[in-house]
């Protein structure tokens, strides 16, 4: 299926040409993230934010590596650039480059196979830009390096149908590079290797070079030798992976959440301009969680019907037009596919068991089986794109209808556009204080993650999160707290409750000085506080609504005072307070002494209680409902199993001029009733 060449048009210029277009659709793709490549990376948050690319960018700067986990021919290359621009910018070229060597290699390999600069350049193209590369592009800069697979492919290839010292050292470099740029890229290699061995092998070559046994025995032996050494050098590297696998195993269970649906190569990709939508509601219909990243497998209707074109044509021609290889290939692609999939399944009441539950047992510290995607996407490529040059070559007006039509629709289903990217920085908030001010002091008012274990190190100030001392930013008297605590700002991001709660009812001593669609950040008051409240025990977690926000206590409430110097200070304290089932009596006791007794009402009000002798450091104060608890449902009708007492809501500190008794009163009464 060879097509003739144009004098001027060498194999050279062939290559030149692939690689330029796919350089420029690369370079249109990450426009974004050339204007800014040390603040942006490439990709769509298919699956939210993780810690996997910001912790290699770590590593990259010099960061530890554990040796288990060092994957040198992508960490070196990495490290090596960290040294000349950012390491972040370091880390979007060891992403970005593996889009144009994809086209190159899996074009080589193609044309190996069929002597067509058309059908390799679409192949090319077409595995380079697969929704399975961009998506895991978007997190993994690891599995992200495809590129040596096809070169892996194209070095066997090569070693079956004329093994010389050249070619067996391409062999050599190629497994080295698969093996050691990406540990599952290199699993894949080496288990998809002995059914390629005997299928390429069985592929006549397209020059109608004769078979010898004496290339497939220097191939095996070869591949044998490089093996060996290759678990000699690993076992004494690192032992632990021979002598204790089960310590690196991952649970049997996970092979199902992160090996391939077999419908996940019909599902568009969820970061499809137009299709992802409708992508996404499937798959969240299907409950797949974390493991809609490993299921971005699409292969398209355009490559599944150009792939079953050159089917049609070669059984039709009897191998004689379409290259000979096709079936071949195609078998690989089904094997791939399979090996991709959950380790079992029942099917018509049978117990049906897949390759990878064997292959688990081999190798324990696997998961992600439809990982296998990648040969899968390769093999269907370069049949799809058999399937588009046969079809041209027809020189009818359908035949060429047809494939033109297939190839835009390949081109409308693998587009990657509109430009996907993201800020390293979680939101527009982080990004503004690294811009706007000097040497910030942050409480980010969210939980911590694994996700953020990088953040500040993005971010280049000290970042902290909510945790049991502040758990939340809805907390009264908030300021005082965060200035006592030593910072400077607040942010809040857009998902949590408080950043509607103080957009809406902004707090004394916050200043809001930035605000996003997805975050806000608050200057806190330079003002030291002479006392504030620590932490508190005993409370539900804080709820909201339009007018008010508050927490329950099932009786016992208990707020951890610091007072702040040694200087006399006797303040009152102000607490809004409303009980839950009826009037309730509460005892109020300031570091286990009792202060005054309280009679709470089913009303809003706020209390005074005070002027308090506090201690300097920590003192203790407790607020005890006499009466017991009610559970929540015996009264309102809902689910709510908890035994509610009191609820507190807002509290603020007071200085009485020349205060010295204790005492308490009621000074604001609220209309409103209880909370719901």
């Amino acid at each position: 299926m060879g097509e003739p060449r144009a004098g001027a048009w060498s194999r050279t210029r062939e290559v030149a040409a692939v690689l330029a277009i796919a350089m420029v659709v690369t370079l249109v793709m990450a426009a974004p993230v050339l204007q800014a490549p040390s603040e942006r990376i490439f990709g769509t948050d298919i699956v939210g934010r993780h810690h996997d690319p910001f912790t290699v960018m770590q590593q990259f700067a010099g960061g530890p590596v554990p040796l288990l986990y060092l994957q040198p021919a992508t960490d070196w290359i990495g490290r090596a650039l960290a040294q000349l621009i950012s390491p972040v910018a370091a880390y979007n070229v060891v992403v970005l480059w593996t889009f144009p060597l994809a086209a190159i290699f899996a074009y080589l390999f193609t044309y190996e196979l069929t002597r067509s600069a058309t059908t390799s350049a679409m192949a090319g193209l077409v595995f380079a830009f697969a929704p399975f590369h961009v998506a895991h592009a978007a997190y993994h800069v690891h599995v992200s390096q495809v590129q040596w697979t096809p070169l892996y492919f194209l070095a066997l290839w090569l070693c079956l149908h004329g093994m010389t010292l050249g070619r067996a050292a391409t062999l050599i470099v190629a497994l080295g590079l698969v093996v050691l740029s990406n540990d599952y890229g290199g699993f894949i290699a080496l288990t998809m290797t002995p059914v390629a061995l005997l299928l390429f092998w069985l592929a006549p070559s397209p020059d109608g070079r004769s078979r010898s046994w004496r290339d497939v025995a220097g191939t095996m032996s070869l591949l044998v030798t490089l093996c060996a050494v290759a678990l000699l050098a690993a076992h004494r590297i690192v032992p632990r992976v021979f002598e204790h696998p089960a310590s690196l195993a991952f649970p049997r269970a996970d092979l199902f959440r992160y090996s391939a649906r077999w419908w996940a190569y019909f599902v568009p990709p969820v970061a499809h301009p137009v299709l992802g939508a409708w992508s996404r509601r499937v798959w969240d219909s299907s409950l797949i969680g974390p493991g809609l990243l490993e299921q971005q497998a699409y292969l398209g209707v355009g490559v599944v019907a150009l792939a079953a074109v050159a089917l049609w044509a070669w059984v039709r021609e009897r191998g004689r037009v379409v290259p000979a290889a096709v079936p071949f290939l195609t078998a690989i692609a089904a094997l791939a596919l399979v090996c991709s999939l959950s380790p079992e399944r029942q099917i018509l009441g049978f117990r049906v068991v897949r390759p990878s539950a064997l292959l688990y047992l081999v190798a324990p510290m696997f998961r992600a089986y439809a990982r296998f995607g990648v040969v899968v996407q390769l093999m269907m490529a370069i049949v799809a794109a058999t399937g588009m040059t046969w079809l041209w070559q027809r020189r009818t007006r359908v035949a060429r209808a047809v494939a033109v039509a297939l190839v835009v629709l390949t081109a409308f289903e693998y587009t990657p556009l509109p430009w996907p990217w993201r800020d390293v920085l979680p939101t527009t908030a982080h990004r503004w204080l690294v811009r706007h001010r000097a040497a910030p002091r942050v409480l980010d008012c969210t939980e911590w993650a694994p996700a953020e274990q990088a953040t500040a190190w993005l971010a280049g100030y000290p970042i902290a999160y909510l945790d049991a001392v502040l758990p939340d930013c809805g907390e009264p008297d908030l300021a005082g707290t965060l200035r006592a605590l030593g910072f400077t700002e607040m942010l809040v991001r857009g998902e949590r409750p408080e950043f509607h709660w103080q957009r809406e009812h902004p707090r004394d001593g916050l200043r809001r000085s930035y605000l996003g669609d997805d975050a806000a950040v608050f200057d806190v008051a330079p003002a030291p506080p002479a006392a504030y409240v620590a932490s508190v025990e005993g409370l539900y977690p804080r709820e909201y609504n339009p007018t008010w926000t508050w927490r329950w206590s099932s009786g016992d409430a208990i707020l951890q005072i610091e007072k702040v110097g040694a200087a006399p200070h006797t303040p009152a304290l102000d607490i809004e307070l409303i009980s839950f089932g009826g009037e309730r009596h509460v005892v109020v006791s300031l570091n286990g002494d009792r202060v005054t007794a309280l009679v709470v009402g089913t009303s809003r009000a706020v209390y005074r209680i005070g002027p308090l002798r506090l201690l300097p450091g920590g003192n203790r104060l407790a607020l005890r409902s006499v009466e017991p608890p009610v559970v929540a449902a015996t009264l309102e009708g809902n689910n709510d199993a908890r035994p509610l007492a009191i609820a507190v809501g807002d509290w603020r500190w007071t200085t009485i001029p020349g205060a010295s008794n204790p005492d308490v009163s009621k000074v604001e009464q609220s209309r409103s009733a209880a909370p719901k």
